[in-house]
């Protein structure tokens, strides 16, 4: 299972819910789970403290917490990832959680 929650917000693949729609990602990649974990049946929480551009794009992400492994992984995703315009950078913390049963859940 992969779960991208927000501080102040809860986002999993496909779908989030915030009571700042500003933060809400427009577009969203789903980090892969790396292989040499999924056959160890390792999973993790990775914590990104993820820099919004005034444009919507991410500028800068910095790991605040987890493994080297997943942290690649989650990286590798949200940078990616699109906001909407602001007209104002914005920060936000992100956390990855890597369930090692590879479940994918999401929430309206």
């Amino acid at each position: 299972m992969f779960a991208l929650c927000f501080c102040g917000m809860i986002a999993l693949p496909g779908r989030a819910q915030s009571a700042d729609e500003s933060v809400k990602p427009v577009k969203r990649v789903v980090p892969e789970y790396p292989a040499v974990l999924s056959r160890m049946g390792l999973g993790g929480v990775v914590r990104l403290q993820v820099e919004i551009a005034a444009d919507g794009n991410v500028q800068d992400i910095a790991v605040k917490g987890g493994g080297a492994i997943l942290a690649e992984a989650a990286i590798k995703a949200v940078k990616q990832w699109k906001f909407p315009a602001s007209g104002q950078k914005k920060s936000i913390e992100v956390m990855v959680e890597f369930d090692c049963c590879h479940t994918i859940k999401m929430t309206p």
